[in-house]
């Protein structure tokens, strides 16, 4: 039973959809070419393999997460990519309501030690410190450990809602790793010319 929906489900990808804004020829052209690049990065990501598997969560664990983040060394620039998370490694805030943007949403997060101090090198001495490393040698730094991700709600001092983000260890003892506004935006200084620049209202969570 859950193949034979897992197959109708994934069977084939959404292709996207762009609605010129004119009938113009030229328009009509972009439009098109725009269409099949999107449709060309899904297939390059590897989308339907994800799809799949997030699709599997969703029927064997009742949910299911695609997880969007930027990564510097993906093409020439820079490209956002989507990355399947383990349901167990999410934690939503319990009071969210269906449909909602939740105040908070945990994502934990294992790495290496040496893969830790590189995302964040300003920790590295805290690090060392709170994982009792004396050396920095490879059987030190080769060690899995665990880091969550907070990406929250708040509001700021002029009493407008805004998205941030939280890094931090809780274990063997408690660490903040990071804090700050939401990285996945263009921030201006100015409200209006955010919303033009990234054509959202806010950034969303990336999940």
């Amino acid at each position: 039973g859950v193949l034979s929906i897992l197959s109708y489900a994934t069977s084939r990808l959404a292709t996207p959809e762009i609605v010129p804004s004119s009938s113009d020829e030229w328009v009509l052209a972009q439009a098109r070419n725009l269409q099949m690049a999107l449709y060309q990065h899904s297939l390059d990501e590897g989308m339907e393999a994800k799809v799949r598997a997030v699709v599997l969560n969703l029927i064997t664990r009742k949910r299911g997460y695609l997880k969007l983040r930027f990564d510097p060394n993906a093409s020439l620039n820079g490209d956002v990519v989507s990355d399947v998370v383990d349901p167990s490694d999410i934690i939503i805030d319990r009071f969210a309501r269906f449909a909602s943007n939740p105040n908070k949403i945990y994502h934990r997060i294992r790495c290496t030690l040496d893969e830790l101090c590189s995302r964040f090198p300003d920790k590295q001495n805290d690090l060392y410190s709170l994982f009792g490393i004396k050396k920095g040698v490879y059987t030190q730094l080769s060690r899995y450990c665990t880091y969550y991700e907070t990406w929250f709600s708040y509001i700021d001092s002029d009493g407008k809602p805004r998205e941030g983000l939280a890094s931090f260890v809780n274990d063997p003892g408690q660490l903040i790793l990071d804090k700050g506004p939401n990285p996945n935006w263009l921030y201006t200084g100015n409200d209006k010319k955010d919303k033009r620049t990234n054509v959202l209202f806010a950034p969303p969570k990336p999940f």
